[in-house]
């Protein structure tokens, strides 16, 4: 039963990059495109990794990966290092990219603290998309289709951004919505930051 919800969350996509690499997409949510549904990444990950088997490991071919986060990773830093770690040396052989569909406030921090210091390649492999339109520099959306759940998602946020833009106008703030965003979001957000304070002083205690 688990892996046929599994099969819902983790899958090949018949479509390719416009570098060439073959997709695959991890999209974590629940039943009709839920999100505060509890998921074991671990497993999900395992289960993941065995189907990317064959084509990335027996085959020897490249891949990029679509991660739909819905603003939330579901993973602690350590869970994400000690996965990488655990991957058959083909995975970064045939790497093509990461593509964060929705991301999450910890990958926009991310991204934004290592924007002075990353290599440029690095930002050739490690890609943020807001929206399923945005993809379209790197993926024929005319081909490539998801889920309908996501695609209502991405029409909910288009939504929501409008009313934050429109509440803060009410009250003088110009357009800068991100002031409306409610306790709840300041502590998954402050949360998210102390994840990231751990690995950047995880990388400078091992000099990376």
């Amino acid at each position: 039963k688990r892996k046929a919800w599994y099969e819902k969350l983790a899958w090949w996509s018949d479509c390719k990059t416009k570098e060439g690499g073959r997709i695959f997409v991890l999209a974590p949510r629940g039943p009709n495109g839920s999100h505060d549904v509890w998921i074991y990444m671990w497993e999900l990950l395992g289960f993941m990794v065995n189907k990317m088997h064959e084509h990335v490991v027996s085959q020897d071919n490249r891949f990029a990966v679509l991660w739909v986060q819905f603003g939330d990773t579901r993973m602690w830093v350590p869970t994400m290092t000690q996965f990488r770690e655990s991957l058959h040396p083909k995975y970064a052989k045939n790497f093509e990219a990461l593509h964060v569909l929705h991301p999450s406030w910890s990958t926009r921090i991310l991204r934004l603290l290592l924007w002075p210091i990353a290599p440029d390649f690095f930002w050739d492999t490690f890609h943020c998309h807001e929206r399923i339109e945005f993809l379209d520099s790197h993926v024929d959306l005319r081909k490539f289709r998801l889920p309908s759940d996501i695609y209502e998602h991405d029409k909910f946020l288009d939504k929501q951004a409008i009313e934050m833009s429109e509440q803060a106008k009410a009250r003088g703030l110009g357009g800068f919505g991100a002031t409306a965003m409610t306790e709840e979001e300041k502590k998954k957000q402050q949360d998210q930051m102390d994840q990231l304070k751990q690995m950047m002083a995880m990388k400078a205690a091992k000099g990376d």
